[in-house]
């Protein structure tokens, strides 16, 4: 955990601020100007859930159980550690195109900062990897060229289409 926090800290230093900046769409609803845990720290849980590997939030909820984990979390990243489950309705009614905008300036630091340069293909081309899982799904086949998951059974399964 340490070594992720030095590695976050060193290449992004302002993280925690930035993250502060972004609109808590919570408190459009709420009354309270208030509240338990800010939104820094719930975009802190679900980065920090990407980097410990979780594999789901109840892992990560289990690990927020260990008086020590909590400890340790709380020195390393300054904030507290919210429940998974607040982090994933925030996530929800969250604007993504704030998070998009600083995913992007921190592509740019990185790409600045030459941290991807030893990773260019042919010394030249910098690969880009895109997870598009679940952006595009239909009810229906949509064309011959859309590729399918067969199961157990012998069920096809095709970008939310089920063939028999």
């Amino acid at each position: 955990m340490f070594f992720v926090a030095q590695t976050l800290k060193s290449l992004f230093p302002d993280l925690l601020d930035r993250l502060g900046q972004i609109e808590d769409p919570r408190l459009k609803d709420s009354p309270l100007k208030k509240l338990i845990y800010p939104i820094e720290a719930i975009l802190y849980a679900s980065i920090a859930m990407y980097l410990f590997r979780e594999g789901s939030r109840n892992a990560m909820n289990a690990d927020r159980l260990e008086a020590e984990f909590l400890k340790n979390y709380k020195t390393i990243f300054q904030v507290d550690l919210p429940h998974m489950d607040l982090v994933e309705q925030v996530l929800r009614v969250l604007n993504s195109d704030e998070l998009e905008k600083l995913k992007s300036e921190f592509i740019h630091i990185l790409l600045k900062r030459k941290v991807f340069h030893k990773f260019r293909f042919l010394k030249k081309y910098f690969l880009v990897a895109i997870d598009g899982t679940l952006e595009v799904s239909y009810d229906y086949k949509h064309c011959n060229q859309c590729t399918y998951k067969v199961f157990n059974k012998g069920t096809k399964r095709e970008n939310g289409f089920i063939m028999s």
